[in-house]
């Protein structure tokens, strides 16, 4: 078991040097991560927070964008004294363009958001310090530290119609590109460690090879791919001449402008973490971790657990790893005595189902509930077919009682309060079932994980 805590040094530091370009816009591209196992054993921090789990939501509004020129910029030290906000004012680099049409047009939006902060208070209370301090500690631009406010305002739990996923807004198959593990136990796109360093890691790649930070922001935004196609049409270097699409050059804008909001004392009131006030910190087991039976130890809910792990699928840590776990500073301790005596792991067993097979002989055979077995594989009814493989969740715990009973999988608590199971017919639209139904389009799509580019199937289920 290793047990460690990790406090940021960037604030304290002596001085920085900063790199300081323009920003811009980022998007539903995916970050780099070379060295995921390097965390693992590395614990971060981040303010601490006693307010509820992170709401599902969506990304703040697309508006429009402005056209200038990106200048470097360099900071000087910064005094030991200075508060997150200053340091985070200190070191943008796109005041110049604050006074902007199109950025001026977005400050005024987000200004009129009445409820901005108070959706945004518990995220950013419990992520906002880590990402300001993982910006800082690389030296690089605060406008990088707004990134994940403009994509997904700091809800890890966020998913958008075309599968991005996490804090940073991840595609799935950039995600694995750049060493994000995206699988049925885990979702590295929502793990608020290893998607940040993943992110800078993939900005700071874009941005040695475009050398400029506005277009490094593009083409996460957009690819570098297309952002290579308009560089080369255009025969130029700068973001401004440039011909991208439209939601590319109001990312752009709506990064500068949350920029400006943030740092505006009168405007954002919300308190700034102290990069010495640990939010979190990381605690590693030797074995596969069982999230109720931890939770039965501590004596706390999952929950909880949940709250401070997003990434987690299930009711355990994966098979493979990591096996470690994020929690309150206040509980790191009790947390590190539990897992000194936990090391058996869980044991999944895989059952290929068979002809004349059902869902609850099974249950039966292996004497586990039928609702945690449907749990455990993601199954809103009773039907399997012959083929299809069933985990089996067996949870041994010190005492050698099976603890499967009591492994419960945030996932699914949602469809806990779920009205109705649709099977799509011929003719079915997402806009005609919504009507059929009486819900919202936008939020029948994004609570099934669907795309509204992608045609519906006939057969396929819709959780209403």
């Amino acid at each position: 078991m290793q047990f460690t805590l990790y406090k940021r040094k960037a604030a304290h530091a002596t001085s920085f040097i900063f790199l300081v370009s323009l920003l811009t816009g980022c998007a539903n591209t995916l970050p780099t991560r070379s060295k995921a196992q390097d965390i693992l054993t590395t614990t971060k921090s981040i303010k601490d927070t006693s307010t509820a789990a992170a709401q599902q939501s969506n990304p703040v509004p697309l508006p429009e964008v402005i056209s200038s020129e990106l200048q470097d910029k360099k900071t000087e030290s910064l005094p030991i004294q200075q508060t997150s906000r200053q340091v985070f004012t200190n070191n943008l680099t796109t005041q110049p363009y604050w006074g902007e049409p199109r950025v001026e047009k977005q400050f005024q939006r987000y200004s009129k958001q009445s409820q901005f902060s108070k959706v945004l208070k518990p995220r950013w209370e419990l992520y906002y310090g880590y990402v300001l301090s993982s910006v800082q500690e690389r030296g690089l631009p605060s406008e990088l530290a707004v990134v994940p406010v403009v994509e997904s305002m700091l809800n890890p739990y966020a998913f958008s119609p075309g599968s991005a996923a996490g804090l940073w807004q991840f595609l799935p198959a950039t995600a694995r590109e750049n060493g994000l593990t995206v699988n049925r136990w885990y979702d590295g796109r929502r793990d608020p460690i290893l998607s940040t360093e993943a992110a800078l890691n993939y900005l700071e790649k874009l941005h040695k090879r475009f050398d400029d930070w506005l277009i490094a922001l593009a083409a996460y935004n957009a690819g570098p791919a297309r952002i290579q196609r308009a560089m080369n049409r255009q025969a130029s270097t700068s973001y401004w001449d440039l011909k991208l699409p439209r939601e590319t050059t109001d990312y752009v804008a709506r990064i500068i402008a949350m920029s400006k909001y943030l740092a505006d004392s009168e405007k954002f009131k919300l308190h700034w973490p102290s990069p010495e006030a640990p939010a979190f910190v990381e605690v590693v087991a030797q074995a596969q971790i069982n999230l109720s039976f931890i939770a039965l130890q501590m004596q706390i809910s999952t929950d909880d657990i949940y709250r401070y792990n997003p990434g987690l699928n299930r009711g355990a840590t994966p098979p493979t790893g990591p096996h470690r776990l994020l929690v309150k500073p206040a509980l790191s301790e009790q947390l590190a005595d539990v897992f000194k005596n936990y090391s058996t792991g869980i044991n999944w067993h895989q059952y290929p189902v068979k002809n004349g097979d059902s869902l609850s002989e099974i249950a039966a055979t292996y004497v586990i509930d039928l609702i945690t077995l449907k749990t455990a594989n993601k199954l809103t009814n009773d039907f399997i077919r012959a083929g299809d493989i069933i985990l089996v969740p067996g949870a041994h715990t010190n005492s050698g009682k099976n603890d499967s009973l009591s492994n419960p999988f945030l996932y699914f608590k949602s469809q806990k309060t779920s009205k109705h199971i649709y099977t799509v017919v011929a003719g079915d639209s997402f806009w005609s079932i919504a009507q059929k139904f009486k819900v919202n389009m936008h939020k029948l799509i994004t609570f099934n994980r669907l795309s509204a580019k992608k045609a519906l199937q006939v057969g396929q289920r819709i959780v209403i």
